[in-house]
């Protein structure tokens, strides 16, 4: 990803019409002339471009406009946009599906030692990818989406159905049942940042998270940031007792600094 937020300059320098040959960019653009297309046809074209950023481009977008002369939908335009909203899709989905398949086992087991293995829970991944080929399911109900004029179908669309004991997490899971899967899911998430291929631990902010928990599931959470998993971890709190309480219990090296009208200050143990 572009971290450091640098300009990047593009430059068409080809484009391709319907798979035919290649027509090179006379300065600094290139026309594509798609001319008449037939009712009920099709015509696709490509532009090759240059960049003074090296990388991987793993997300572009482009804006068009197509204008009728009665002003009517162009449902071969439609048809050549779901086509490539149901491929690059696909793709997508492939991929989520692999990393939610690897991300579960970690994120229940983290959960389990929240709560003392006192509460089963389960991530789904719901996808419309899962209904059959996603153009098919796209186009079924074409007319739903130039009623309500946006797409109801993709992998836009994608979502995590969260569960406690089978059950819908957000209608029967406590405050603090809530609270625990979200830390779990947070922590889960490092756990996997961890492995990618930087091979570095990443800073854990936990910001007032302990409201709402009892003592038991907090304790268990300081003992898992506090293991040689964890790498450098801050603690918010608003009650200093409590915040004694925390580090106490977990045992932890630390260093406890003081904000206040915008000065920190740090504080003896």
């Amino acid at each position: 990803e572009n971290e450091k937020g640098l300009l990047v300059d593009f430059e068409i320098i080809s484009s391709q019409l319907n798979g035919g040959d290649k027509t090179l960019a006379m300065g600094s653009s290139v026309a594509t002339d798609f001319g008449d297309i037939p009712a009920h046809s099709q015509a696709y074209a490509q532009w090759w471009m240059t960049s003074t950023l090296t990388g991987h481009f793993t997300d572009y977008s482009v804006e068009a406009t197509h204008v009728t002369s009665y002003d009517n939908p162009d449902l071969s335009l439609l048809d050549i946009w779901e086509r490539q909203m149901a491929e690059e899709g696909e793709k997508v989905f492939v991929k989520r599906k692999a990393f939610v398949e690897r991300f579960i086992p970690v994120f229940q087991e983290i959960y389990s030692r929240i709560c003392q293995s006192a509460e089963s829970v389960s991530v789904e991944y719901v996808s419309h990818c899962q209904r059959g080929p996603l153009l098919e399911v796209i186009q079924r109900d074409r007319h739903k989406d130039r009623a309500v004029g946006y797409s109801l179908h993709g992998i836009h669309r994608d979502e995590l159905d969260l569960r406690l004991g089978g059950f819908p997490m957000k209608k029967e899971g406590s405050q603090g049942q809530t609270k625990s899967f979200a830390i779990a899911l947070k922590l889960a998430q490092f756990d996997f940042l961890r492995h990618t291929n930087s091979q570095t631990t990443p800073l854990l902010l936990l910001d007032d998270i302990f409201d709402k928990l009892d003592a038991s599931r907090v304790e268990q959470i300081v003992n898992i940031v506090g293991s040689d998993d964890f790498g450098q971890i801050f603690i918010t709190d608003t009650n200093r007792d409590h915040l004694d309480q925390i580090l106490k219990s977990g045992n932890i090296p630390h260093c406890i600094f003081d904000v206040k009208d915008g000065e920190i200050r740090k504080m003896k143990d």
